[in-house]
């Protein structure tokens, strides 16, 4: 028992020292990285999505200079908790953002959302006046792109706001927060102590390993 719940207990901490190494490079500093691993571990909890699923979406949006706020984030999880891929639609709609900051927002994003059960372009038509390939024009520039998606996310939020508290007593969300529960645990203990014990003895076996090779 012990043995399975140390060995637990560092891929815990492995898992999330490299999240939080990611977080802290793509943010600037490790008090910023340690601000948004807060923000994502209780934002985790109010959906099905996992730890490292929720960070690398923050790592997403991070990298490209956009800083994921409550609103956008909650109204993706909220849309793409009734979508029939959960987390490739909450990905492709990560994926759409990053998109548009980069000025080049077309069809191939936004199907992406539509295959998944998501129809974005009805919403948008009504939000923007815009049909299906006016849109692909539109979103070839950064300006533009940054409109599609601020009338996405408006009318994710129309259709789809507080889609997420309706599942919360479902066993998807409660399984899936045992399991953050889990990994916060397994971090705790790698933390407590092992971490460094197991660090210390990884680093002198290999030391160890690579002196018997130079011998033999």
């Amino acid at each position: 028992g012990i043995k399975e719940l140390g060995t637990f207990a560092a891929r815990s901490g492995m898992e999330f020292e490299d999240l939080k190494d990611s977080l802290d490079t793509v943010f600037g500093s490790v008090e910023a990285g340690d601000k948004q691993f807060d923000r994502i571990l209780r934002f985790s909890q109010t959906t099905p999505f996992q730890i490292d699923t929720v960070t690398k979406a923050f790592i997403g949006l991070g990298s490209v200079g956009i800083e994921p706020t409550t609103r956008m984030m909650q109204t993706f999880a909220d849309a793409a908790s009734v979508a029939v891929d959960q987390q490739g639609a909450f990905e492709a709609m990560i994926r759409v953002v990053q998109r548009a900051e980069a000025g080049a927002l077309g069809l191939v994003e936004l199907n992406m959302l539509a295959d998944r059960g998501i129809d974005v372009f009805k919403g948008l038509k009504e939000e923007l006046g815009l049909s299906r390939m006016e849109l692909t024009a539109f979103g070839q520039t950064t300006g533009g792109a940054q409109v599609i998606v601020e009338g996405l996310v408006n009318v994710l939020e129309k259709q789809f706001g507080g889609a997420m508290v309706a599942k919360m007593d479902n066993l998807s969300v409660s399984v899936s927060n045992m399991g953050i529960a889990f990994k916060t645990l397994g971090n705790e203990i790698f933390e407590s102590g092992l971490g460094l014990m197991l660090k210390g003895f990884v680093n002198t076996t290999t030391d160890l390993i690579n002196k018997l090779s130079i011998v033999i």
